[in-house]
């Protein structure tokens, strides 16, 4: 006894005027769940390998790795290296703050720059900014506190090779908290 099963597929217009009523056609069979089953003219379900759509994902996700992860690692890690080796081999000093200016820092909002003067270990006078300080109209306790840390003692770290390289206390990585209550 042959089992006959009955289905419809849709095809290309060429497979459909190759082909008569009554010609046998190849399908791919499914035996476990036969409404599963359609037809394979010129060996196509072969062909097409339905892994091909995941072939960009790949390179999608190294794109988006690049751009979004690494690139700005490579930016900010110089920096904050720098800012650390300040911190451990540099010289501390005293410095005057002479200028102040507030800009706008895209989303971040108003921020102020200061321009320090400091006297290096040759006797030099050296200048240097700081930029991305709250602005005096900042209320907030943190605020008032890192401006009371920066405007009343201006501590400055400096390379003694290169009184040029100089860091204002608390660099700018260095996030102030309010404390528990």
């Amino acid at each position: 006894m042959q089992t006959y099963i009955h289905g419809g597929d849709t095809i290309s217009l060429f497979d459909y005027d190759s082909h008569r009523i009554g010609d046998s056609i190849p399908i791919v069979y499914d035996t476990e769940v036969t409404g599963r089953s359609f037809s394979n003219f010129r060996n196509s379900v072969f062909k097409n390998d339905p892994r091909q759509i995941l072939t960009p994902i790949p390179f999608l996700m190294g794109i988006f790795l690049l751009f979004f992860l690494i690139l700005p690692a490579l930016i900010i890690l110089p920096k904050y290296l720098r800012e650390r080796q300040l911190l451990k081999w540099g010289l501390m000093t005293t410095a005057t703050a002479v200028d102040e200016q507030e800009y706008n820092a895209g989303k971040a909002g108003r921020c102020s720059r200061i321009v320090y003067l400091f006297t290096d270990n040759y006797g030099l006078t050296i200048q240097g900014k700081r930029d991305l300080l709250p602005t005096p109209e900042k209320q907030d306790s943190v605020s008032r506190k890192l401006r009371s840390l920066i405007f009343e003692h201006t501590t400055i770290f400096f390379d003694p090779q290169n009184s040029a390289k100089s860091l204002v206390y608390p660099p700018v990585w260095v996030r102030l908290r309010e404390p528990p209550n």
